[in-house]
Parts: C-alpha cells; sequence; structure tokens
C-alpha cells in the first residue's frame, strides 16, 4: 500500500533517469494507469437519459476508481497505490473534458431514434 501521493510516479522518474528502468516499461506503467478509466470519463455520461455533468461523472468515477484500489488491497491483487488512482483520475477527467470540445458535444446532444425505427 503506498499513501504517499506522487511517490511511485517519481520513483519512475528517478529510476529512469538512472537508467534503471527503461523507457518502455515507465511509459508503459504510467500512460496505462492513465488510459485505464480514460472509458470511463466518455461512457458514464452516457447512463440514463440525458448525458451527465462533469461533477457527476467525475465523483461517480472517482468513487470506482477508489473501489478498485480498495479491492486490490483487501484481495491482496496488483497494488493500492494512490498514484494509480491519481493517474486513473486525471485519464478519466481528461476523457470527459474532451466531451466538452464541440465535435463532441453535438454528438452527444444528437438525439437517435429507438431500435427498429426510422427518423
Amino acid at each position: 500500500v503506498n499513501l504517499t501521493p506522487f511517490a511511485t510516479i517519481a520513483n519512475y522518474w528517478v529510476k529512469w533517469r538512472q537508467g534503471l528502468v527503461g523507457t518502455r516499461v515507465a511509459v508503459t506503467n504510467l500512460l496505462g494507469n492513465i488510459l485505464a478509466f480514460a472509458p470511463m470519463g466518455v461512457l458514464l455520461p452516457l447512463i440514463g437519459k440525458k448525458p451527465w455533468g462533469f461533477l457527476k461523472t467525475a465523483f461517480t468515477g472517482a468513487a470506482l476508481i477508489a473501489l478498485a484500489e480498495v479491492l486490490q488491497w483487501y484481495f491482496g491483487v496488483g497494488s493500492c497505490d494512490i498514484d494509480d488512482f491519481i493517474l486513473n483520475f486525471a485519464g478519466l477527467l481528461a476523457a470527459r473534458a474532451c466531451l466538452c470540445l464541440p465535435c463532441f458535444r453535438k454528438t452527444m446532444g444528437r438525439k437517435t431514434p429507438p431500435r427498429g425505427k426510422k427518423g
């Protein structure tokens, strides 16, 4: 369990600079954690009849990420790390923020007809 923010991220940075960890390993770990929950930042807002707002998505996503980290700790699978939470949450927020861009807003606001009906 690591509850010290940015300790793991800093550790990867230091070990990478010292040549003890390859670029591929460091990037895979850090970028992988960012991308792991990014789809949730897009999919959570689609639950329900109206798209979710930014805060509802952020709070729900944070709760689910925290749950995943606690379950890792409880079952002894993987590692419970605050840095994983930070990176997962950053990915979720970045993906959700993309939905605020005009090209995505147009798509999110589009009404789709029920299955089987044209219109």
